[in-house]
């Protein structure tokens, strides 16, 4: 079977003033070496699509990103994403995704081409 890897964000919500700094912390656990995985950001704001916000890694490796408004900090345990300057534009729920390359590639499937029929 499939390792249990678990992500958990124990805030429930976090309220911060315009200006100020927010702080989400995603606790990770069963991921065997947490120092080198790529851990990706998402927000999403009321009444849209979740979008992507950023993958880290180590400073050494991560995407590119606004580092005027995002900080990331990844312990061996926990990563927190960091959302400074505060505006209206900021507010919605942000998540943390980690996907385990050897259960993708275990769970891959040929994928066929659909045929148009005449």
């Amino acid at each position: 079977g499939c390792a249990q890897i678990h992500l958990k964000q124990a805030q429930l919500s976090v309220t911060r003033g315009k200006g100020k700094t927010a702080s989400i912390d995603c606790e990770a656990s069963g991921i065997q070496n947490f120092g080198n995985a790529i851990i990706h950001w998402y927000r999403q704001r009321p009444g849209e699509a979740p979008e992507w916000i950023l993958y880290f890694k180590t400073q050494a490796e991560k995407s590119s990103f606004d580092k005027n408004k995002f900080r990331v900090d990844k312990t061996t345990e926990k990563c927190t994403l960091r959302v400074d300057r505060l505006t209206d534009n900021d507010m919605g729920t942000y998540y943390c995704a980690y996907w385990d390359i050897t259960v993708l590639e275990s769970h891959r499937q040929a994928v066929q081409k659909p045929h148009s029929v005449l």
